[in-house]
């Protein structure tokens, strides 16, 4: 069944108002004076916004990058080459994403972490991989799947 032939009330979202924005990042600590238009339209986007808190949470002194591109920079420095384990990750990661090149496919086999149970946890943690809904494949996370 397609989702266009379905009878439903049509909803229409509005991003936030810049205020309530602007109020949120001065309440996580950020400097908000003089930002681009196109930071303020990138922060107005509340997926930009949840992931710049999140890495906020994980580094106090972390800033406002300047563009969608260094906010998605940023989760990768944090999240995949930062810690104990980075050549790990990114050999799983690499492993992943060579399966899912090669077979054309978003999800590959839970088996493909076996050899790096560590790595695997770490980036579900950090949401840059992701379980299928039957725990079977593993898929990055939205943010990186994009």
């Amino acid at each position: 069944m397609r989702l266009i032939t379905i009878e439903a009330d049509k909803i229409e979202l509005q991003p936030p108002l810049w205020q309530n924005v602007e109020k949120i990042l001065i309440e996580a600590g950020f400097k908000v004076e003089n930002l681009s238009d196109e930071l303020i339209a990138l922060l107005n986007v509340p997926l930009h916004l949840k992931i710049l808190l999140d890495i906020k949470a994980r580094d106090a002194n972390a800033a406002i990058p300047p563009s969608s591109q260094a906010l998605l920079e940023n989760i990768w420095q944090q999240r995949v080459i930062g810690g104990p384990n980075s050549s790990e990750k990114l050999s799983l990661i690499e492993n992943i994403s060579t399966k899912m090149a090669k077979d054309e496919e978003l999800w590959v086999v839970r088996s493909l972490a076996d050899d790096h149970i560590d790595a695997f946890q770490e980036l579900q943690q950090g949401n840059i991989l992701k379980l299928d809904d039957y725990n079977l494949r593993i898929g990055f996370d939205r943010i990186f799947s994009r």
